[in-house]
């Protein structure tokens, strides 16, 4: 499934299940006019709905109307698209660090993972790998935090799950802005900073961004493989990075 197209269903999901919500009986079509999709996806919609837990009442085909009892509960919750990834990216750096129970962050992994198309829970399996911890930066590289972008670190969370290349700006310490093209193959935690640890496509050679120096990002439709992560911890060497 494409990026666009999870972030669509999630929140069309999120939406019928406030629809619904009222206990009263609403007909497929109503639904579907609400939403602006067709009949057909209503049907589906509310089969998956069901199978995450929402007791609904009545036919999901065609015409048929359908309703959750007052009395029921809300069944599993249905995250939109970029919460859902920032909550996986949160559990995969808890289990990193070690904090919190094994079984519960493995369940609520689980959970989240329903969310997602079957192809996008392989990548969920490989998130723990592909996020890192090193020691805290110093004092001095503290004092030269600046303020993240917002959209851009939502984008730079999509693109980083999804696989998928990233164009954005980029300003160094030195204050030289370029604009750069990468795959973001590793996260580094190393307080209070995140790296994103890519291959820069135009310079073939790994290269270690700052989330807050990053601007005006852009998720790109061209999907990458990891490579060995022995590139990115040379670029690295010397931070004390713990895995």
């Amino acid at each position: 499934m494409s990026t666009n197209g999870l972030g669509a269903r999630l929140d069309r999901l999120d939406r019928l299940q406030a629809l619904l919500a009222d206990g009263e009986a609403h007909h497929v079509c109503e639904l579907a006019h609400v939403v602006s999709v067709s009949e057909r996806t209503i049907a589906r919609d509310l089969a998956l709905l069901r199978k995450r837990g929402i007791a609904l009442e009545g036919e999901a085909g065609p015409g048929g109307g359908v309703r959750a009892p007052r009395h029921a509960g809300v069944g599993e919750t249905v995250l939109r698209e970029a919460d859902a990834i920032e909550l996986l990216l949160a559990l995969a750096v808890s289990e990193v660090l070690g904090v919190g129970f094994v079984s519960s962050t493995a369940s609520l992994r689980s959970s989240v993972a329903r969310a997602f198309a079957p192809a996008d829970r392989v990548r969920i399996s490989h998130l723990r790998s592909r996020i890192w911890v090193a020691s805290p930066v110093s004092d001095t590289a503290k004092m030269t935090k600046r303020r993240e972008q917002t959209t851009s670190r939502s984008v730079l969370q999509r693109a980083f799950f999804m696989m998928n290349r990233l164009e954005f700006d980029y300003e160094d310490g030195a204050g030289k802005a370029t604009r750069r093209e990468v795959e973001p193959q590793y996260m580094l935690w190393a307080w209070p900073f995140w790296y994103l640890l890519c291959w820069d496509v135009n310079r073939q050679a790994a290269r270690t961004f700052r989330l807050d120096r990053v601007r005006n990002a852009v998720v790109l439709p061209l999907n990458f493989r990891m490579r060995s992560a022995a590139l990115f911890k040379d670029s690295i060497a010397g931070v004390g990075t713990a895995l």
